[in-house]
């Protein structure tokens, strides 16, 4: 009976020392890192693990202070940069900031789980900095300009008195990547690393083989004397596209036609074709009467995908036979919001009100844009419960919309 209770007693004592003693364990810890970073922490390669946050930043400091600059470089050439050059600032007390958080943000038990990875696989952190990323891109611009190759593309060309297609193979080049360069400078600047960063270039190949060309040459062949020819119905146009431009939309390998090219010449044309549904507006004659001066018109837009499409279709049907290929542009149209048939509709019978402003005396560029804004009011319609905006009718001022 003795001997059971023996046992019981130290059974108890047993279990109470396992608590006390990972309780004391962990109360000695939190005692010793009191206004610490917690071990395994490092910034920058640093480690800041014990240190309150003064000292790291302290410690952060030396390391970041002999960085002074960036060394770029391409083969035997080397372009020192100096961090002044590209106003570069390091935010240490931010630096710190991450580090200091990991045991301390979260609730107890996701505090406890952080405390005990950093401290048995450890835990890295990047220094925070700003730079000025015009001075960055212009500097990267300098060391580009020194380096970078223009490629020639290959040239296909029709000789109109003999009727042969020219080829030249044009010449590979190279040039800096740029992005690529400015993600490498950034790691280099938020680890405070010392070595040379490698410009990293970008191959330009469109160089013609013989074969090549040869090849080309006798695509171009076919399309001499050939044209397209496209109409947009709507607007009453046409463009005819002779066998001069078409050879320009040669593909260099692997028999295709250059998608970008024609994208490019679709996208022009739909600049002239395209146009905004209008209206319809209004002006009074006299009280009690509107006139329509506006009549309204249905918008115009290209379907630019799908003509690039069709054109490509047509450049393939035309290598292979036929002298003329013929397509109809395809258009989105839109509706006007407000139709002519509408305006009875309106409840419009009397002149509300009037504003007069003279500014003869402006200057010439002010004159101008009144005149220009006042242009985009004219006639404008507020139908019922409709709320007008002024910035929305004339919109954007400024000289990319031909403000003065």
């Amino acid at each position: 009976m003795n001997k059971i209770k023996l046992s019981k007693w130290w059974f108890k004592r047993l279990v109470i020392l396992g608590l006390l003693v990972p309780g004391v364990i962990l109360v000695t810890f939190e005692v010793k890192y009191w206004q610490r970073v917690y071990p395994g922490l490092a910034i920058a390669g640093t480690d800041v693990g014990g240190l309150t946050k003064k000292e790291a930043e302290v410690k952060l400091k030396k390391k970041t202070d002999s960085l002074k600059t960036l060394i770029l470089g391409w083969g035997v050439n080397q372009w020192p940069l100096p961090l002044e050059l590209i106003g570069l600032k390091y935010d240490l007390e931010n630096s710190v900031g991450p580090a200091w958080d990991i045991g301390r943000r979260g609730k107890w038990i996701e505090n406890l789980r952080q405390k005990f990875e950093a401290g048995k696989n450890g835990v890295r952190f990047d220094l925070k900095y700003e730079w000025d990323s015009e001075k960055v891109a212009a500097a990267i611009a300098t060391v580009a300009a020194q380096i970078d190759l223009p490629a020639k593309e290959p040239e296909i060309t029709l000789d109109k008195l003999s009727g042969q297609v020219l080829v030249t193979s044009g010449e590979n080049g190279f040039s800096v990547n740029r992005v690529t360069l400015e993600k490498k400078m950034d790691k280099s600047i938020k680890t405070a690393s010392q070595g040379r960063i490698e410009v990293p270039i970008v191959r330009l190949l469109p160089k013609l083989t013989s074969d090549e060309m040869a090849i080309i040459k006798d695509r171009g062949q076919k399309l001499v004397g050939k044209k397209l020819v496209l109409a947009a119905v709507e607007v009453e146009q046409n463009w005819e596209i002779n066998d001069e431009q078409l050879l320009t939309w040669l593909g260099g390998r692997d028999g295709v036609w250059r998608r970008d090219k024609i994208a490019n010449w679709v996208e022009q044309l739909a600049q002239t074709v395209d146009r905004s549904a209008q209206d319809a507006s209004f002006r009074f004659v006299e009280p009690g009467r509107v006139e329509e001066f506006k009549p309204a018109k249905d918008g115009f837009n290209v379907k630019q995908a799908e003509l690039v499409d069709k054109i490509l279709g047509a450049l393939e049907r035309l290598e292979k036979s036929g002298q003329v290929a013929d397509l109809i542009v395809e258009a989105e149209k839109t509706k006007p919001g407000t139709e002519t048939a509408q305006v009875n509709d309106l409840g419009i019978n009397e002149l509300i009100g009037m504003g007069e402003s003279w500014f003869s005396g402006s200057i010439t560029n002010r004159i101008f844009n009144l005149r220009k804004s006042a242009e985009m009011l004219n006639g404008v319609l507020v139908a019922p419960g409709e709320t007008f905006s002024f910035n929305e009718r004339v919109g954007e001022v400024s000289a990319d919309t031909g403000y003065k």
